[in-house]
């Protein structure tokens, strides 16, 4: 989705991309959406950020040993 390859996604990024999965938004729902995951309010959405917003709130016991478990599973050389 990061057009420009900056680490950064800003509206028009976020709505293209969204229409790649066949997602369509209007213009202004895609600004709404960038609006509700941009918490520093720079008019972009940056991975923390983004990860933040779909993650909820803190990770419970489980869900981090489940994460682990698959993070160690993909993690094939072992190099964290």
């Amino acid at each position: 989705m990061d057009q420009k390859h900056d680490g950064r996604l800003d509206t028009d990024d976020f709505r293209w991309g969204l229409m790649d999965y066949g997602i369509e938004l209007t213009k202004e729902e895609a600004s709404e959406l960038v609006k509700s995951f941009d918490t520093d309010r720079n008019g972009c959405v940056d991975f923390n950020e983004f990860l933040a917003a779909i993650k909820g709130g803190p990770l419970n016991e489980s869900r981090l040993a489940c994460i682990k478990r698959c993070y160690d599973k993909l993690d094939v050389n072992k190099d964290g």
